[in-house]
């Protein structure tokens, strides 16, 4: 059956390592999709393009992985609903190309915020650069009234 894991929590939370080691145990049977970096890649081939531009590009090159029948690992931070939206709409996009089911499975981290500015700065990131990035996902989560707890992982067919 053909699996899209979409990796929910902060940045630095464990989420490209769990990746990793999980496509391993796998036999790399998945395909890690990061779309950060797929922009990146894209925009080296058009760098006149927008951010609104790059980011729809590589909504298009998930649908077209999905579509093409591999199984997928979205290794995005999905904190924000509107990017965990985007990823269920390539999934949607792509079944109806296909006729297929597509099995979705959320996976969530919660690592403490704490945890994360010390990965962060062990990385290399200067200590300001990562309160900046781990204060904005924080500060959205409180907004929005998100609550990270040790909830089972959503899990879905779509």
């Amino acid at each position: 059956m053909q699996k899209l894991i979409i990796l929910r929590g902060l940045p630095f939370s464990g989420k490209t390592t769990w990746a990793e080691k999980f496509n391993e145990k796998q036999g790399r049977r998945f395909v890690i999709f990061n779309t950060e970096e797929m922009i990146g890649a894209i925009k080296q081939q058009y760098p006149m393009m927008t951010r609104t531009e790059l980011r729809d590009a590589a909504d298009i090159k998930l649908v077209q992985t999905i579509a093409a029948g591999y199984s997928i690992i979205v290794d995005d931070a999905n904190v924000i609903n509107s990017h965990l939206a985007r990823v269920i709409e390539c999934v949607k996009q792509a079944n109806e190309r296909t006729g297929m089911s597509v099995y979705v499975e959320i996976k969530q981290f919660f690592t403490p915020i704490g945890v994360c500015i010390d990965r962060a700065i062990k990385s290399g990131l200067n200590e300001e650069a990562v309160h900046t990035i781990l204060d904005r996902y924080y500060r959205y989560c409180l907004r929005k009234k998100i609550i990270y707890s040790n909830e089972e992982n959503s899990k879905t067919d779509l």
